[in-house]
């Protein structure tokens, strides 16, 4: 999984058409609220699906839903301005969603189904951008408002592997978002009581330590609103200033 680092400290202007407010009628809705960035990534108004709207009844039962409109779609899963967005059927309750924004070079690739709970669940198998758009918190903002609707839509987690090495950093970048998994042996023995990766990030030098040291790892987000992970996202894009829903 490749993910931008950049923490978005400071809005970058994209120069992203449709910076404007859109005013909430059927497929627009209103930016207001937004920070600087997450309006220019996220001011479409009217959107579409690319593809694959004959499976737009199986995602909806797995979120309970009627029928999901295209922009509760895009929401979904971060859909950024002119993002191309398309659904495919991979089975009984099991749909897999692609968002493609070649403006950024955003590439999203999610699995979506019920798990054992009843709730919806994400497996996130890709999440990348093009090389200028990483550093500027364009990723941040993508991930931010994809689990924050998700949250709210009742899903329970996000699964995702946290590669590391090349240009892959989703090792450090989706702990330091909230994600969480079983520290590794290495971090044990640094970190000597520890048990998870939050338990390293917790400790006095432990995020500049895992930053510099650690691996690849499978991790969970937790979508539950009240979550250890829902909450350190929270707190980071409130620190950050950032405002993506």
């Amino acid at each position: 999984m490749m993910f931008e680092t950049g923490g978005g400290e400071t809005p970058v202007e994209m120069h992203l058409p449709g910076q404007h407010d859109q005013k909430e009628h059927g497929g627009e809705r209103s930016t207001r609220g937004l920070d600087s960035l997450s309006k220019q990534l996220f001011s479409a108004g009217e959107v579409a699906l690319h593809s694959g709207s004959e499976y737009r009844g199986d995602l909806s039962e797995i979120f309970d839903r009627v029928q999901l409109t295209d922009r509760e779609i895009f929401d979904l899963f971060g859909a950024t301005t002119g993002s191309r967005v398309a659904l495919h059927k991979m089975g009984r309750g099991v749909v897999n969603v692609r968002v493609q924004d070649r403006k950024i070079g955003l590439e999203i690739d999610a699995i979506v189904q019920k798990g054992l709970y009843g709730s919806p669940e994400v497996e996130l198998d890709w999440l990348s951008l093009d090389e200028d758009s990483r550093g500027k918190g364009v990723g941040t903002r993508v991930f931010t408002r994809m689990a924050k609707n998700l949250s709210a839509m009742r899903a329970r987690r996000i699964d995702m592997f946290a590669a590391s090495g090349q240009s892959f950093n989703g090792y450090y970048t989706w702990v330091r978002l909230g994600a969480d998994g079983s520290a590794t042996s290495k971090a044990k023995r640094q970190f000597p009581g520890v048990t998870t990766l939050q338990d390293v990030m917790s400790r006095e030098g432990g995020s500049e330590w895992w930053k510099a040291n650690g691996e690849a790892v499978d991790v969970v987000f937790d979508l539950r609103p009240r979550s250890r992970s829902m909450g350190i996202l929270s707190q980071y894009t409130r620190v950050k200033g950032i405002r993506a829903t």
